[in-house]
């Protein structure tokens, strides 16, 4: 339990605390870039650090994803796209699929459609 409260305080001080530091050392940093530049400038510097998280964990996850299935199941050899010939002429594979299809993208739309749609005639009531 002592444990936990420890990790808490850390969270709770050293994520505000790393980013009062970045805002600061950004200002600091623009005080050296020309008056003229730090327009251009300033937006690089703040959107920076979201290109760095969507590099790390959106676009290098897809791509190594991408060329692991690319491979056999314990990636020691190149199959190339046997893998999706199996995924798509296997009964059991494309039965999983269709219903990956079913959560990710249907059952949201509908359920965004629904809350808007009810969201609209509240609204109407007054």
């Amino acid at each position: 339990m002592g444990e936990r409260i420890v990790q808490a305080l850390i969270v709770l001080i050293g994520v505000p605390a790393v980013l009062v530091g970045y805002v600061a050392v950004v200002e600091w940093l623009l005080r050296f870039v020309p008056e003229r530049s730090r327009p251009r400038a300033r937006p690089w510097l703040w959107l920076g650090p979201a290109f760095f998280f969507l590099l790390v964990f959106l676009v290098y996850p897809a791509l190594n994803t991408m060329y692991l299935s690319l491979r056999n199941r314990d990636g020691s050899e190149f199959v190339g796209l046997q893998n999706y010939v199996y995924a798509f002429t296997n009964r059991d594979m494309l039965f999983a699929l269709r219903n990956n299809l079913l959560w990710v993208i249907f059952f949201p739309l509908f359920a965004v459609t629904l809350g808007l749609l009810l969201a609209v005639l509240t609204d109407r009531v007054r």
